[in-house]
């Protein structure tokens, strides 16, 4: 026990700026800078209670997690209380309330952290519920992701033909449509109020063909002279961020590379926009698929070029670590190794695997799910690239080139009509549409801001 109230003695003093907040929630009273033990043992049945939040916030946060490791151990020793069974359903009340609030806490990135573990398999789970959701509403996944991408995201590239200079003043916020409010967290509630009708079972064509209309309004609204409509919608399903996939009759190996760095990148990898153009160039020049060199050779070549005219490029940050260059190599290796081992390395074969013409051919439209989620397993197995990440690789290097000025009722047996990325936003969205209890808490939790 004194080797316990020495250590918690420590941790006190040390996460006290953390702590000292919810000590004097809980307490409801003044708590001196410099926690003591008798702080905890004040607290009596409410320990619980402090503990309770010193958990929830644990799931993302280490030092909270320090904390609640060790805070939890000292509770069997505080003296024991005789809490009634009316006590102690409050308290359980209590507890599920702060968690079900700590799910919405932050920004949507935070929300989706928490929401994706709902889903017995991860984002792979998301996917799944994904497909579920648009055989209801009779649509494609790939028209479910690109809509609740622009909803969440605020992103406008490709929709319409709208700039940066047809928006109001102040309706752009880092180059994103931001409206009102302070964060996206905003444009979902307003989303959801709207539609909190049409969802589970009542999400419907119908009510997908509505939300298409909400977000022309929604963009409108504060668009100066130019105004969208329904085509512009659609046109975004198909717009390409990377026009070279579109060139020849498959996609190039500089289209590839191209593709392949960019899309780490657009992802949330850090890296400043020029670096990111001269890794292409680099790489373009210097790798080759039917060279089929190692890690450390390819490595090796870029020590070389590193040195002259891509000076600006390191394969070593300045802590020792593995810098962007070195971490874009060893995925262009995967990606040749793959090509090279599945394809032979012909990149018109690797373009029909990725957009899987043999499923199309043969029509067998009802193994596009699996299909797409094994892929996207084994693409995910490409250094520096997760599930999601693998899922935004297949859908946009086939997305325009298949889907372009295809009539909607042409793309059935398009495999490029099933992908779909589960990116933040597609996991917030696909909750909250599955769940109507999940967006009841959502909204409710709205009155507490």
């Amino acid at each position: 026990m004194n080797e316990l109230s020495n250590n918690i003695s420590i941790l006190l003093n040390k996460h006290r700026s953390i702590l000292r907040p919810i000590l004097e929630d809980i307490s409801k009273l003044k708590i001196d800078q410099f926690l003591k033990i008798n702080d905890l043992k004040n607290l009596g049945d409410r320990y619980e209670d402090f503990l309770g939040q010193i958990e929830i916030k644990s799931e993302n946060n280490d030092a909270y997690a320090e904390c609640f490791e060790l805070l939890k151990q000292y509770k069997d020793f505080l003296p024991r209380t005789r809490v009634n069974l009316k006590q102690k359903e409050a308290k359980k009340t209590s507890k599920n309330k702060q968690k079900n609030e700590h799910n919405f806490q932050g920004g949507t990135a935070e929300i989706s952290r928490n929401l994706v573990k709902r889903f017995n398999e991860g984002e792979e789970g998301v996917i799944r519920q994904i497909y579920l959701l648009c055989k209801q509403a009779k649509t494609y996944p790939i028209e479910f992701d690109r809509l609740f991408y622009l909803i969440g995201s605020g992103r406008y590239e490709g929709l319409g033909s709208i700039e940066h200079k047809d928006f109001k003043p102040k309706s752009l916020k880092k180059n994103t449509y931001q409206p009102f409010g302070k964060n996206r967290k905003d444009i979902y509630f307003s989303f959801f109020d709207a539609f909190k009708g049409s969802i589970g079972e009542n999400f419907s064509s119908q009510a997908f063909e509505e939300m298409k209309l909400w977000v022309i309004d929604h963009y409108n609204e504060n668009l100066n002279q130019k105004k969208l409509n329904i085509s512009d919608i659609d046109s975004f399903i198909t717009h390409s961020y990377s026009p070279s996939l579109l060139e020849d009759d498959f996609p190039s190996e500089k289209a590839l590379i191209e593709h392949l760095i960019h899309n780490r990148y657009a992802s949330g990898a850090n890296a400043m926009q020029t670096n990111t153009e001269l890794t292409v160039q680099a790489l373009q020049k210097y790798f080759k698929v039917e060279e089929d060199l190692s890690i450390e050779e390819m490595k090796q070549r870029a020590s070389l070029f590193i040195q002259d005219e891509y000076s600006s490029l390191s394969l070593k940050s300045e802590k020792g670590n593995d810098a962007n260059l070195a971490k874009d190599i060893e995925l262009l290796f995967h990606a040749f190794r793959f090509i090279n081992k599945k394809c032979d390395g012909s990149m018109e074969c690797f373009y029909e695997v990725i957009s899987m013409k043999d499923k199309e051919k043969s029509e067998n439209i009802d193994s596009y799910g699996d299909s797409f989620i094994n892929l996207v397993k084994e693409i995910s197995e490409w250094s520096n690239y997760g599930f999601a990440l693998s899922a935004n690789f297949i859908k946009d290097y086939q997305l325009s080139r298949e889907l372009k000025d295809l009539p909607r009722d042409k793309w059935k047996l398009k495999f490029a009509a099933y992908t779909a990325k589960p990116d933040l936003h597609l996991i917030n969205f696909t909750s909250f549409l599955s769940d109507a209890d999940l967006l009841n808490k959502f909204l409710d939790y709205k009155l507490t801001l």
